[in-house]
């Protein structure tokens, strides 16, 4: 009698959900929204910045201790990406969707956001109450998913492009950071709670284009030349703004530039 051959369980990864940030400063094309260039040209233009666009140049986005840990338990994967990251589960192999380790109903997966560049708020249209409490250490933002199956539309973490008072919350305690100079500004967190907020389609299985996304706008600043006030433009890094003082064609002011002034509002200075 033939002996039976021992059955072999084929792994592999699958995308379970995908994080993009998109800030506007850094994909807009002078006064080109980057998801509404009309023309090729702008089109082109617009998809050489996105080629170089990178959420590390103000944000890291990693998971906190808790999710660390569910992640290794959950046998998951971090895979960073240019504008995000994207959580890898693993599934039965030969293309299921199916997760291997079952999705416990309420299972949080949070992610710390460490500031990396010094002007965020500057460029960033954050209002001037939320700015003050997030220059306090023991206050964050918290973004949260609100998504179901039934309503992709609500897969926009954050409201009107910005962080709201709403988003202000106290800082949780955490173990310290080895490897972080400061605590984190905010998190983002993705609740798998069934029907209202689930990462599973309704058999229970992996929905790979399942996309959060979080999308900040560039903050309108007044821009000064010497001593002429030229208007309110919106501060970018790419695309010059078209600006004439007398008969000199100017350069885009930069966040370096931009302070606040005596009178709360936003001034940027052209040197």
């Amino acid at each position: 009698m033939a002996l039976s051959q021992p059955e072999v369980i084929g792994i592999s990864y699958q995308i379970l959900f995908r994080i993009r940030v998109l800030h506007r400063y850094f994909l807009n094309y002078s006064t080109t929204e980057f998801d509404a260039a009309g023309s090729n040209g702008l089109k082109k233009k617009i998809e050489l910045v996105r080629n170089t666009y990178t959420v590390d140049q103000y944000w890291d986005i990693i998971p906190d201790s808790d999710t660390s840990q569910t992640l290794r338990d959950l046998q998951m994967l971090v895979k960073k990406q240019p504008d995000g990251f994207v959580i890898m589960a693993t599934t039965k192999g030969n293309g299921s969707l199916t997760p291997f380790s079952p999705l416990s109903d309420k299972l949080k997966l949070v992610f710390a956001v460490y500031p990396t560049d010094p002007f965020f708020m500057l460029y960033t249209d954050i209002a001037m109450n939320v700015m003050d409490e997030l220059k306090k250490t023991n206050r964050v933002f918290r973004l949260k998913n609100q998504n179901s199956t039934n309503d992709p539309t609500k897969n926009q973490l954050n409201a009107n492009e910005t962080i709201r008072l709403e988003d202000i919350e106290d800082r949780p305690e955490q173990p310290p950071s080895v490897t972080r100079l400061q605590p984190p500004v905010g998190f983002i967190e993705i609740e798998h709670d069934p029907p209202n907020r689930t990462l599973l389609d309704g058999g229970n299985n992996i929905q790979p284009t399942l996309t959060y996304t979080v999308t900040l706008r560039n903050r309108t600043t007044h821009w000064r030349y010497k001593t002429n006030d030229l208007g309110q433009f919106k501060l970018v890094q790419h695309g010059l703004i078209d600006v004439i003082s007398d008969t000199v064609k100017l350069p885009n002011p930069t966040p370096a530039t931009t302070a606040v002034g005596n009178d709360g509002l936003f001034y940027s200075t052209i040197y």
